[in-house]
């Protein structure tokens, strides 16, 4: 991406680098599960109608969650990681005792409890004070501030599609992650097509894939084909519904790697953070690393393969009769 960090700042680049690895995993984890035909289908008629429903369901691999999981922690941990860096720069020491456990990056989406939890940390660390330049800087970012919201609006992709402010919606996956595994579904919308394949009928959004569930139903009097393709999809407390988890933790990573912490750090604008960073090469320093570093997320570099990989898998599908129901005429 063409920034050139300050060496001081290169481990932030390393954690970011792991939640890219992750991200990884993730998506060959979900995609894997999806192209092993998870679901299985059967019809009913009964009524004058012929429903389809979900027979069976393969469990969704633990691992996604725990993956899910360890990416969440990363991305919550770098900001107090990258806040006691900085501030150790400013200061040409290490933070020790009280001022090292007081060095916290505050979310809050109430100015009033901001403002009273931060009182604590400022008699240890002034520099987080609300009118030093490292607490303004922390302050601006705080979910509660309108104007950090209207800034947001150019580089928020799923996370605006589902509401919320970036740090707040990782400031509830950590929390639920201290008690509970990330929670993780098959989810699946079902499309319902004229007999032509022309014109879509219908669009039944699925959320929870469960045994006995029904995606979709017709008249027995009609011609079409109903088709329904599973994925991934975690469990975002905040709005109380399903997201996937590689857009989602892409979304999470480009809104830290180009917006909170590069304004944290107080970089000049438009620097930002390389997604992907090669942690595993040998004979290789810190700084080359971050300099050498991948110019886009995985969850981007691996989507166009994965489409057309899917788009394969899908072909497959409809050509064996998987994951479609077709409902003759009366006549037939």
């Amino acid at each position: 991406m063409g920034t050139v960090l300050p060496d001081y700042l290169s481990s932030v680049a390393l954690r970011l680098g792991r939640v890219d690895e992750l991200a990884e995993d993730i998506a060959e984890l979900c995609f894997a599960f999806v192209r092993s035909d998870p679901l299985e289908l059967r019809e009913r008629r009964a009524g004058g109608k012929a429903s389809l429903f979900v027979h069976g369901i393969d469990q969704v691999p633990p691992a996604i969650g725990l993956v899910f999981s360890d990416a969440i922690n990363q991305l919550r941990s770098v900001l107090d990681n990258a806040l006691v860096l900085v501030i150790e720069m400013e200061r040409g020491v290490s933070l020790t005792g009280p001022a090292e456990r007081a060095a916290q990056f505050l979310i809050y989406d109430d100015e009033t409890k901001y403002r009273t939890a931060l009182r604590r940390l400022v008699a240890h660390l002034p520099e987080l004070a609300v009118d030093a330049p490292l607490g303004k800087r922390i302050y601006e970012l705080q979910p509660f501030r309108p104007l950090e919201q209207i800034r947001q609006m150019r580089t928020r992709r799923s996370v605006t599609a589902h509401g919320g402010h970036h740090l707040r919606v990782l400031q509830e996956y950590s929390n639920a992650d201290k008690h509970r595994r990330p929670h993780v579904f098959a989810v699946g919308n079902a499309v319902t097509r004229a007999a032509t394949g022309a014109v879509k009928v219908g669009v039944e959004n699925v959320s929870q894939l469960e045994i006995g569930q029904v995606v979709s139903s017709t008249s027995l009097g009609a011609s079409g084909v109903v088709e329904i393709w599973p994925f991934v999809g975690v469990h975002r407390t905040l709005a109380d519904e399903l997201v996937p988890p590689g857009a989602e933790l892409c979304e999470l990573h480009r809104y830290m790697a180009e917006i909170a912490l590069p304004r944290l750090a107080g970089l000049p604008e438009g620097a930002v953070f390389p997604p992907g960073v090669d942690l595993r090469s040998l004979r290789i320093s810190d700084a080359e690393r971050v300099a050498t570093a991948e110019s886009t997320y995985a969850h981007e570099r691996l989507g166009f393969r994965f489409a057309l990989e899917m788009r394969q898998v899908e072909l497959d599908a409809q050509r064996e009769g998987r994951g479609t129901i077709r409902v003759p005429r009366q006549e037939d």
